[in-house]
C-alpha cells in the first residue's frame, strides 16, 4: 500500500512571509507524518492490515496540509487556513499513534513467534538483560490492551514501548546463531540420553535372561 507522500517542507510559489507561516506552522505536522511513515514502510509488508488505520490518517492529514497550502497562496483565508491546520494536526497526531500502536502488535507477533520456535532454549543464558527484556515485553502488552482503544493518547507511552519491543526483538534475532547451537547441544544431549537409556534397558533384559 503506497503512503501519501508529504508536502515539501520548503514550498515553492510562496511570498517569503507566507511562507515563514507555512513553515513554522506546518513543519511539526510534517515531523509526525514522516515519524508514522517511518514505522509504516517497516511493517507494511508482512503485517499490512495493521498500518490501515495509521494510512488512514495520514491521507486526511495530507489532504488538510494540501488546504491549508492552497488557503495561504490563493486567498489568505486565515480562518480557514486555521481551522485546516487543526484538522492535520489532529490526523498527523493519530497517524502517528496508530502507527506505533501498529508497531507494538508487529513486534509482540514476532517475539511471541520466536519464543515459541525455541520454547526450550534458557534465553537468560545465552542474551543479557533477558528478564529485564521479559519485563518490558510484558509491560507493553499490559499497556497496550489498557490503551487499545483510549481516547487519550498517550503518545510517549506508546512510542517508549514500541522501543522497548523493537529492541527486544532485536537481541532475539541477533542471538538466532547462538541460540540454535543451544538447540542443537539440546538435541544432542537429548538423543544420548535417549540411547543411554535404551542401551540400560537392553542390559538389563540381558542381565535377566542370562540370569535365568
Amino acid at each position: 500500500m503506497s503512503v501519501l507522500k508529504p508536502v515539501p517542507t520548503d514550498p515553492i510559489n510562496l511570498p517569503e512571509d507566507l511562507r515563514n507561516i507555512f513553515k513554522s506552522e506546518v513543519e511539526p505536522v510534517l515531523d509526525a507524518i514522516v515519524d508514522a511513515e517511518k514505522i509504516i514502510k517497516e511493517i507494511e509488508q508482512s503485517h499490512l492490515y495493521l498500518v490501515i488505520p495509521a494510512v488512514n490518517e495520514l491521507r486526511y492529514a495530507g489532504r488538510h496540509i494540501l488546504s491549508t497550502y492552497s488557503c495561504l497562496y490563493e486567498n489568505k483565508n486565515w480562518e480557514v487556513f486555521t481551522e485546516e491546520l487543526r484538522k492535520a494536526k489532529s490526523h498527523s497526531k493519530r497517524a502517528r499513534y496508530d502507527a506505533y500502536q501498529a508497531g507494538i502488535y508487529f513486534y509482540i507477533d514476532l517475539v511471541k513467534k520466536f519464543r515459541k520456535t525455541y520454547q526450550y532454549i534458557v534465553f537468560s543464558d545465552i542474551i543479557p538483560d533477558y528478564v529485564d527484556d521479559c519485563k518490558k515485553f510484558n509491560d507493553a502488552m499490559s499497556f497496550i490492551g489498557i490503551n487499545h482503544h483510549n481516547s487519550d493518547l498517550d503518545f510517549d507511552g506508546m512510542k517508549l514501548h514500541y522501543e522497548n519491543l523493537k529492541s527486544y526483538y532485536e537481541k532475539l534475532y541477533a542471538s538466532t546463531d547462538d541460540v540454535n547451537r543451544a538447540m542443537q547441544k539440546r538435541r544432542t544431549e537429548s538423543m544420548r540420553f535417549t540411547i543411554g537409556t535404551i542401551i540400560g534397558i537392553l542390559a538389563i533384559i540381558v542381565a535377566i535372561i542370562i540370569a535365568s
